[in-house]
């Protein structure tokens, strides 16, 4: 018998919040929750404790969520009265501008917003505003578009229907939202399944196709578009793409990798110092990795061995992330897998740029 105690389980939107190198700090946001600023503030602080002066925010597959929480987040990175974006709808009484109520807690250092073809709506909210005033540089590949406002109505029979209200605009006046097509509502959603595999190539062939209209220039002379979602400044496609085979293990619902890993953790006992330590100096061995094929079979995940040599650097990231996570926590185990993450080592790359728009809105 078990004894099972009812309790409040908390669900975070931060996914991670580390040191990426001694100046660099990281913070992923999975979506826009009504606990997400706090979260967002915790992190900062924590990070600029650690000698945080510049930051990674990476928004790559938020689908959004609630506004004012990404209106508040925005605002932690510009000075008092800022607009950050407003709504325009048929009726003039849904209109509104939106515009930082206060200074922020990091209006005068770097940032580099990481996105995707998942980022959409609350994500592409912040990243907008960020972009037309030139305060971050936006890297990765060209968001999904959704910059639809609805609002909830009930009906006489007490059903709920939400009906779309207005649209959201950047602050230069920029549309996010992508044009409906003739498909309707699923050719509007796969879209992104369509564009093209290099983040350039697909930018390139948005951008041609732009009218003037929606083409604005920013105070420090970059052009950003309209019409479908945030084109990013630096196009950086993914690569380290892996096979059906090893998509099928990570995809599982028994969590392979986790529940190996997590009967592992004795490897560590004792044998390493800190987190730093194990980063640095362990890598898992042939031994381990035979183990962990054994271990699949034993749990009846039915694979090719073969498909999986292909992707054992991959694996190995996996295995070394979850026993990390088993050991010290989940921003340890996201700073493993981030080893493995193109996107956000050529970002780093590219602060020197995000350095130069510091005091540009000021």
């Amino acid at each position: 018998y078990f004894t099972i105690t009812r309790d409040d389980i908390p669900i975070y939107t931060v996914d991670a919040s580390y040191m990426l190198d001694d100046r660099t700090g990281y913070i992923k946001i999975n979506r826009f929750a009504a606990t997400t600023h706090d979260e967002f503030i915790d992190a900062m602080l924590n990070l600029q404790s650690m000698g945080m002066d510049r930051l990674m925010l990476d928004l790559r597959g938020n689908p959004g969520g609630y506004l004012g929480q990404a209106v508040a987040i925005a605002e932690e990175f510009f000075p008092s009265r800022t607009p950050l974006l407003s709504t325009v709808s048929r009726h003039g009484r849904f209109n509104q501008t939106y515009a930082s109520r206060k200074n922020g807690v990091f209006k005068e250092k770097p940032v580099i917003v990481l996105v995707d073809e998942g980022s959409a709506s609350a994500s592409e909210i912040v990243s907008g505003a960020l972009q037309d005033h030139d305060r971050a540089l936006i890297v990765g590949r060209r968001t999904f578009g959704k910059g639809l406002v609805q609002q909830q109505y009930e009906l006489v029979d007490t059903s709920m229907i939400r009906v779309t209200i207005s649209r959201y605009l950047t602050p230069s006046g920029r549309l996010i939202q992508k044009p409906f097509t003739e498909g309707g509502g699923e050719e509007y959603a796969y879209e992104i399944y369509r564009r093209d595999d290099s983040a350039k190539n697909d930018a390139i062939e948005f951008v041609d196709h732009i009218p003037d209209s929606l083409k604005y220039t920013t105070k420090a002379g970059r052009t950003v578009y309209g019409g479908g979602g945030i084109t990013p400044d630096i196009y950086i496609p993914y690569e380290n793409k892996i096979n059906g085979e090893t998509i099928k293990v990570l995809r599982n619902a028994k969590r392979p990798f986790f529940n190996f890993a997590s009967k592992k953790t004795g490897i560590i006992d004792g044998k390493y110092s800190s987190f730093i330590d194990f980063k640095n100096n362990w890598e898992p061995n042939d031994n381990m990795i035979n183990d962990f094929f054994n271990f699949l079979d034993a749990d009846t995940i039915t694979v090719s061995r073969d498909s999986l040599m292909l992707d054992i650097d991959y694996i190995k990231n996996q295995i070394k992330s979850e026993l990390a996570g088993s050991v010290w926590g989940k921003n340890e185990s996201a700073n493993i897998r981030l080893l493995f993450d193109n996107q956000v080592l050529e970002a780093l790359k590219h602060f020197n740029e995000a350095d130069a728009f510091i005091g540009s809105i000021n």
